[in-house]
């Protein structure tokens, strides 16, 4: 996950305070909560990451003879959207002369309470110190922390406004409004429009198209898609177009195969020794496995002789293998024809001497 700069903490501190009271502000035109998010002093801003756990510390002081120096309960409270929901409680009784208990209220791993009463040297002052864990999700606003006294009035010790960062996450690629993440079929010089989709993330950060050597097609990080047109010709270098962002473990990808007549990728004549006649191999470009038929034709009798012979495609397009198995067959130079449902192409061979196999 890419670090944030000095700059960009101080940039976000600020935003935080902006987004705090446009909170406060928004809670405050709701006139009726089911459970009440109005505050209306923020003690602390901070940001964290989705999916992070926050670590809240405090100490707490009780004087002798204060309201809290006989009983008091400390509650923590996690407010989510517009929903408060008490997590913690921490109390104590000074007629029990027990040490200060604390009570986890969500099931599970979400929230971890932890108290302990701090030795001091003074006689007329006890400390407490209250940890806690919460692990952060994408709806939270703040963590509020209070006391209550004998007479079940609370305080509000601290009240932390939380900003939820979060990656950009891409919902879904697509070709002409078709979905796709693999091989796609497009007919020669036909133009396409590859869409990427994606939920901003906070901060907004850039979510890239990039081709199959991750050079940077086009880009967006605010109005939720980008967007590229591609058109390919068969002699072409047949693109993949790949959707990611930086800070996202989400990616999705596209790898454009094209309606072609088949391509040898190799171009010189291939010389074929007398012990490797039963498997020839030449590597081909096509759109597709299936194979129509394979021809060899000889360059210098004198009347032209062509023969069907067994071949096979294997291996992932479009880049694929064409397996010869030749038998009977005499030296000299010939024209491997490839055929598919579209159209043809050649290549040379040269057989050595068979006779001397």
């Amino acid at each position: 996950m890419t670090m944030l700069t000095e700059h960009s903490i101080s940039v976000m501190r600020e935003l935080n305070k902006i987004f705090c009271l446009l909170l406060l502000f928004l809670l405050l035109q709701k006139t009726v909560l089911a459970t009440n998010c109005v505050n209306e002093t923020f003690t602390e801003v901070r940001t964290e990451w989705e999916y992070s756990f926050a670590n809240i510390s405090y100490r707490y002081n009780i004087t002798e003879g204060s309201v809290y120096s006989d009983k008091f309960d400390l509650l923590f409270e996690v407010c989510e959207g517009q929903e408060t929901t008490l997590h913690c409680t921490f109390f104590w009784r000074k007629q029990s002369k027990n040490p200060i208990v604390f009570r986890t209220l969500i099931s599970g791993n979400e929230t971890i309470c932890f108290a302990r009463q701090i030795d001091d040297i003074s006689t007329s002052v006890t400390t407490y110190e209250i940890q806690i864990s919460q692990l952060v999700r994408r709806p939270l606003t703040f963590f509020k922390l209070s006391i209550t006294d004998e007479n079940n009035k609370a305080d509000v010790l601290r009240l932390i406004c939380v900003e939820v960062l979060y990656p950009p996450r891409i919902t879904s690629l697509t070709v002409d409004d078709h979905e796709v993440n693999g091989d796609y079929l497009i007919q020669k010089d036909q133009e396409v429009i590859v869409t990427c989709l994606f939920d901003k993330g906070n901060p907004p950060v850039p979510v890239r198209l990039l081709n199959k050597h991750e050079k940077h097609l086009s880009s967006s990080k605010d109005s939720g898609q980008v967007s590229i047109s591609v058109v390919v010709r068969c002699e072409d270098e047949w693109p993949m177009v790949l959707c990611k962002s930086d800070d996202s473990e989400y990616k999705r990808f596209v790898s454009f195969l094209v309606r072609c007549p088949p391509q040898f990728l190799e171009k010189s004549t291939k010389i074929i020794r007398p012990s490797s006649l039963e498997n020839i191999t030449f590597l081909v470009k096509t759109h597709t496995a299936i194979v129509d038929e394979c021809l060899l034709t000889s360059q210098f009798l004198k009347e032209d002789e062509t023969r069907k012979v067994n071949c096979t495609l294997s291996g992932n397009t479009p880049n694929l293998h064409l397996h010869l198995h030749l038998t009977n067959i005499t030296q000299g130079s010939w024209i491997l024809t490839l055929r598919n449902e579209v159209g043809s192409a050649n290549t040379s061979l040269f057989i050595a001497d068979v006779s001397s196999k």
